[in-house]
């Protein structure tokens, strides 16, 4: 993964290209695929790099944060 990519779809598609296909989404306690039915607890998946795509007037970068 790089550390960065650009701007949010950017980001996206650059995942998409090293192979990360399946968007989670927060549903409580877990995170869940609605495209492949799948919920994960906590104890189910390592958070290997957090992309923070926060958009202000200047700018719409997205850069890594630790996990």
């Amino acid at each position: 993964m790089k550390e960065s990519y650009g701007t949010l779809s950017e980001t996206i598609n650059g995942l998409k290209k090293e192979g990360y296909m399946l968007d989670f989404n927060i549903s409580q306690k877990f995170l869940q695929c609605n495209k492949s039915n799948i919920t994960l607890s906590p104890e189910d998946f390592e958070i290997g790099k957090v992309y923070d795509c926060s958009i202000d007037w200047n700018a719409s970068k997205c850069r890594t944060k630790k996990a």
